[in-house]
């Protein structure tokens, strides 16, 4: 099983914090947060310093602030909401370098070290978040490319079937239950918020676990303090 820390605080004092937990490496999200193309290098340089591994999540297929996050060294490339072939086979252009089946270009950067590093040899893996009614419609067709993880995104999938945040809701099971007939377990990953005894219910069909947000978890453990609560 393989765990990943959520951040969307864009600080790399953060970053340090959440590598220093018993977890495989970091997430950075690039949606739901404010963080600057500097601020974003900056993270991923840290967790990579740490010897941990390092994805993003993207709003979208953006040319230049994936390109920039490639040459930074990420270890995976994720994408919001694939919901078409199409799109499918972007994200895979955009990733791989030529010899690989994509059309990545070559810089000398920090993903190889400015030069010092083997050239056209680094691609990431490429994780396709599954968000919406339209991207479980065509999972028949997605796993047929080469995507390394398919990441269901719990909020977003269950908005798409009008149950947002209702995971008991008959359509939003209907939906885990056809990911789970077409997805194989070593490509299966998903994100859970905030109930960490989640993991227990899902670790038979899932191996990658996104877990918590630094936000979320910041909030409910102040919450639980001064509730005399404790930790």
């Amino acid at each position: 099983m393989r765990k990943f820390s959520w951040q969307q605080i864009p600080s790399t004092i953060i970053s340090e914090i959440l590598c220093n937990a018993d977890c495989e490496g970091v997430i950075l999200d690039a949606e739901h947060s404010n963080f600057s193309n500097e601020s974003l290098f900056s993270c991923i340089q840290t967790v990579k310093l740490c010897g941990k591994k390092c994805g993003v999540r993207f709003t979208y297929a953006d040319d230049h602030l994936v390109r920039t996050c490639l040459d930074s060294g990420i270890d995976y490339a994720i994408f919001s909401t694939v919901d078409s072939i199409q799109y499918c086979q972007k994200i895979i252009k955009m990733c791989k370098y030529p010899r690989h089946g994509g059309q990545r270009g070559q810089g000398l950067v920090r993903e190889n070290m400015w030069g010092t590093r083997d050239l056209d040899k680094a691609n990431p893996k490429i994780i396709a978040m599954i968000e919406s009614k339209e991207g479980i419609d065509i999972l028949d067709e997605m796993i047929n490319f080469d995507i390394d993880h398919f990441l269901i995104g719990m909020y977003d999938l269950s908005a798409s079937y009008g149950c947002v945040g209702d995971f008991e809701n008959e359509n939003f099971l209907n939906a885990i239950k056809k990911y789970k007939l077409l997805i194989p377990k070593n490509k299966a990953a998903i994100h859970l918020v905030r109930n960490s005894l989640d993991v227990e219910k899902y670790e038979d069909d899932f191996s990658f676990f996104a877990l918590g947000m630094d936000t979320t978890v910041l909030m409910d453990s102040y919450k639980l303090i001064l509730n005399n609560r404790g930790i």
